[in-house]
């Protein structure tokens, strides 16, 4: 395997500051399961699910609640499987609900909600990859996949993608994914689901990278500062006209100020990357 390749030359390439990516990572997630019927026959209400199950290099959990009262019913279901490698992450999230029911029903819902929040930590700038995803909806559900740098939004989909790449700088990211499904009674049966499937790979380390280099060529120099001055002179990373990624947020708070200046003077005034 290339991670065992990657071990071999880690002296030579700088594999093994790459190597423990999702193995130190932090992972939260969950997925849950409710529904509640209110009918002139009857009630019936009922939750199943919690907190991800597990530990790297596999966390998973499912729920699913289902009930009823004469022919009016609820089922919701939420299921989560994160596969984790060193540098790669295999995710599932799920969600589904369903409600029938006659004119006995008074009130009803069932919701379906599984999702997960990675936090890992880059010593250096690494490229990454999605090899596609699939996000879809149907009824009343959402579902999301996103990573971000602070506040600063490296990518954003609601929507299947197919291939894209790009590169990170040094810093601490989070993956985050979500599919929900909140139904309620509106007078006929219904059906919602969500899901969101993805392979997420940090690819390699970016050669002669560091702080502030952003055009990757192993020195911060004057064609990194034009860069630099670009994105302060704008200062929002959500501005349109930003770089995307926002390379010049070198604390990760959304903006390009002074509180990254600091750190870039220190890399510009350095020259070479280490």
């Amino acid at each position: 395997m290339r991670y065992r390749a990657c071990v071999a030359a880690a002296l030579m390439t700088g594999c093994d500051v790459a190597m423990a990516q999702f193995e130190t990572s932090s992972t939260t997630s969950s997925a849950v399961a409710s529904g509640s019927l209110t009918t002139t026959i009857g009630n019936r209400s009922g939750t199943e699910g919690g907190p991800g199950i597990g530990t790297y290099p596999s966390i998973a959990r499912d729920a699913r609640v289902e009930d009823g009262v004469g022919t009016n019913s609820f089922q919701a279901g939420a299921s989560l499987s994160l596969e984790l490698e060193p540098m790669r992450v295999f995710l599932a999230a799920t969600a589904d609900g369903n409600l029938a029911g006659t004119e006995e029903v008074v009130r009803a819902t069932a919701n379906g909600d599984s999702q997960f929040e990675i936090t890992f930590q880059l010593n250096q700038p690494m490229s990454w990859a999605i090899s596609s995803a699939t996000i879809s909806t149907t009824g009343a559900a959402t579902a999301f996949l996103s990573l971000h740098r602070g506040s600063t939004v490296v990518f954003s989909y609601t929507s299947s993608t197919g291939n894209v790449s790009g590169t990170l700088q040094a810093g601490q990211y989070t993956l985050s994914g979500r599919a929900n499904v909140a139904m309620s009674w509106t007078g006929t049966d219904s059906f919602a689901n969500a899901q969101v499937q993805a392979q997420f790979e940090l690819t390699g380390v970016v050669a002669g990278g560091c702080t502030g280099d952003f055009n990757n060529d192993a020195v911060v120099d004057d064609g990194d500062f034009l860069v630099f001055v670009s994105g302060y002179n704008l200062l929002l990373c959500s501005d349109p006209a930003m770089t995307s990624g926002c390379p010049a947020d070198l604390n990760g708070d959304g903006r390009v100020d002074d509180g990254d200046f600091p750190s870039f003077v220190t890399a510009y005034n350095a020259l070479e990357c280490p």
